[in-house]
């Protein structure tokens, strides 16, 4: 459905990530993948439009570091579906519409939106307000989370304790207590050894897939995205410009 998003084969390793999207089992998901590696685009546009689509869910939380780039990925999603052709030939026309003030329980942000009358979009930025949030009477049950950390605070201990503090205290605690299929996906590059993603890892309770390009001699190990000698050439590059010993 997505030929613009998706130009070139996958990686073998995407299929850990599809495996553990269709598994509805698991509520709590941590994707962990490197840059460029596509994760991102698999979660934002085709995972999120299935949710739209087969109205499988009702209201849906994209959350990033910032309000404007977690609005730009709803306003991606919301352009995918009502500008694909194919989508129109199967599903009919996406209708998309603004959220109606009176029938929330505060000011949402202008940028939410609501599809084919069910199902609500509302992009949120890190410490936003979340907790409490409802819409037609029902509270968000699927969040999800692409680039939480960004890279200028994240030397910062006290960022992250209260980047931490807003992530187990808020946005965790938005699902309804009496829905059990509210859904949070996770998703994110390490870059930082105390980062809220290495602190998911080996959480309890939540489902891991930790994706690396290479392996600890450098030598790739999905050679379909990135070559040994393409590996070579950055660690040389990083290496030269001082990121890394």
């Amino acid at each position: 459905l997505f030929p613009d998003y998706f130009e070139n084969p996958f990686s073998k390793l995407a299929d850990q990530i599809f495996d553990v999207l269709d598994d509805e089992s698991e509520r709590r998901v941590v994707i962990a993948a490197p840059r460029g590696f596509g994760k991102t685009s698999i979660v934002m546009i085709p995972y999120a439009a299935r949710r739209i689509l087969y109205m499988m869910k009702r209201f849906i939380v994209p959350v990033s570091n910032s309000l404007t780039l977690a609005e730009m990925q709803s306003e991606n999603l919301k352009q995918a579906l009502v500008t694909n052709p194919l989508i129109h030939k199967i599903f009919g026309n996406i209708k998309t519409g603004k959220v109606d003030k009176d029938e929330t329980t505060e000011t949402f942000s202008k940028k939410a939106w609501v599809a084919n009358g069910y199902t609500i979009v509302l992009p949120r930025g890190s410490f936003q307000q979340v907790r409490g949030l409802l819409f037609r009477g029902r509270r968000p049950d699927e969040i999800i989370v692409d680039d939480l950390e960004d890279t200028e605070t994240i030397d910062n201990e006290d960022v992250r304790k209260k980047r931490r503090r807003w992530f187990y205290g808020d946005l965790l605690q938005c699902f309804s207590k009496y829905d059990k299929s509210g859904r949070i996906i996770y998703i994110d590059t390490l870059k930082h050894e105390d980062s809220q993603l290495a602190d998911l890892k080996d959480k309890k309770g939540w489902t891991t897939v930790w994706l690396q390009g290479c392996d600890e001699n450098f030598k790739s190990l999905a050679p379909e995205y990135m070559t040994d000698e393409e590996i070579a050439a950055m660690v040389e590059e990083y290496r030269a410009s001082g990121i890394m010993d």
